[in-house]
Order: structure tokens, then sequence, then C-alpha cells
């Protein structure tokens, strides 16, 4: 559950107008960069980064460096955490589960655990529909695994056409060093 202190920086970021709007943004257009989120704003750099750094520390953006780049991910979860706080009783039952879902999507371990562990629990608890619950998920492990295996046998000719191509653009200077690195 969502402390008060976390709403309170959830709060707190929403209340002024520009950050809404970056969040706007962000929803529009995910994994815009610092640079393109600041040129819908006529205030300088070094403002967008101050409400920048409210919405993350709200847990609202998520920020992802690749190379020199920053891009921005709206992260509605706070959000969602603070309207399971008062109206979980009177949402309907699929809606609260699709914060469980984003969480596995963006790689939040311990909620993807404690999901795992309910799931298993009531499916232990549910008697005959907990086991045709358990039955999906084997057959769909069984389905996993012989793709894996598919992958894993043409794995081998997938390596071989790469460095067929790397030898065919960049002749034998390319293996030769590679080859130096590999026996040194």
């Amino acid at each position: 559950m969502i402390t008060n202190n976390d709403m309170s920086a959830v709060f707190h970021a929403l209340s002024h107008e520009s950050r809404r709007k970056m969040l706007d943004i962000l929803k529009a257009k995910p994994g815009a960069s610092v640079g393109e989120l600041a040129k819908a704003f006529d205030v300088s750099r070094i403002a967008v980064m101050n409400h920048l750094s409210v919405l993350e520390k709200a847990g609202l953006v998520i920020s992802e460096k690749r190379g020199r780049t920053r891009h921005l991910n709206l992260n509605a979860v706070p959000i969602r955490m603070i309207q399971d706080r008062w109206l979980d009783a009177y949402s309907e039952p699929f809606a609260g589960r699709v914060t469980s879902i984003k969480a596995m999507a963006e790689g939040n371990l311990l909620a993807v655990i404690l999901f795992a562990i309910l799931l298993g629990l009531s499916a232990t608890m549910a008697g005959k529909a907990g086991e045709q619950v358990t039955e999906f998920f084997k057959s769909f492990n069984e389905v996993i695994m012989k793709l894996v295996m598919l992958i894993m046998h043409f794995a081998p000719y997938a390596v071989f056409a790469i460095l067929a191509k790397v030898l065919a653009e960049l002749g034998l200077d390319a293996i030769s060093a590679l080859a130096g690195y590999f026996f040194t």
C-alpha cells in the first residue's frame, strides 16, 4: 500500500500545471528525450529538469539513460495505487490486477514475486478451478520450453551466418583480431 509520504509526493508533483503537461506528453510519446520534452515549454532547460526531478521523486517518471540521452516514460502506478486506496472496494475486480501486470512489465521483481505467491495460493485454495489454472501453466510452460529448444537448435546456424556475413564484409582481418583476443 502507498504510504502517506509517497502520496504527498505524488500530489505535490501533480499540483503544477507544467508537470501535468509533461506527463501528458510522455503518455502520448513514451521514451521521449529530455530535449524533446523541453521543446514543448517556454522555460529554461534547468526549469524542465527541476520539474522532472519532482516527477521522478514521486515515481511518476522513469528515466533511462541510453548513451548521452535520457529517455523518459510515464509511470502511472503511483496514481493507480492512490486510486486503489480509496476506490478499490468499488472498482471492477479486473482493473486492480492491471497494476500487477504493469509491475511485471517494468521489472519490479518484488511485485512480481508477491503476485506469483498470491496466484499460487489462490490456485491451491480454489480446488478444482485452481487445478485448471495449474494445468494451463504446465501446458504453457511446455510450449515455451519447445520454443526455447527450437531456438537453441537453430542458434548455431544463426551464429555461423552472422560470422559468414562479417567475414564477407570485413575480410580475414576481423577474424584474426578476434582470434588473437580469444587465444591470449
